[in-house]
C-alpha cells in the first residue's frame, strides 16, 4: 500500500518492504486526537482507512475545519499548527516512524 503514496514513488520494492517492516499500524477510535497542535515533528502517518479531520480553534474554542483526509493520504507531523482528529468510526493510521 505504501507504493501508492506519492512521496514514496521511485523507491524500489526492497526499500518499500524495509519501510513497511519498520512501521507500525495503530487504530484510533472516533474523536481521538491523533496529532495535537504544537506536537514535535517526529512522525509521518499514512491513512490506511477511515477519515481524519484537520482543524484549528480560535481563542474561544470555535473550531475551523481546514480539511478532511482519507485513505492514501499522509499526515506529516511537522511542528503542528493544527490539530488532527479521527471524526468518524475508526481511523487506521500507519506510523512510519519506527520509534513509536
Amino acid at each position: 500500500m505504501l507504493d501508492q503514496v506519492e512521496i514514496f514513488h521511485g523507491l524500489s520494492d526492497e526499500e518499500l518492504k524495509a519501510l513497511e517492516g519498520s512501521s507500525t499500524t495503530r487504530a484510533f477510535p472516533k474523536n481521538t486526537v491523533v496529532i495535537h497542535e504544537n506536537d514535535p515533528a517526529d512522525s509521518l502517518f499514512f491513512i490506511e482507512s477511515g477519515k481524519v479531520k484537520v482543524y484549528c480553534s480560535d481563542k474561544n474554542g470555535k473550531e475551523f475545519i481546514m480539511n478532511t483526509l482519507g485513505p492514501g493520504i499522509t499526515l506529516v507531523n511537522w511542528r503542528c499548527w493544527m490539530t488532527r482528529l479521527a471524526p468518524r468510526r475508526c481511523a487506521r493510521l500507519k506510523n512510519l516512524n519506527s520509534a513509536s
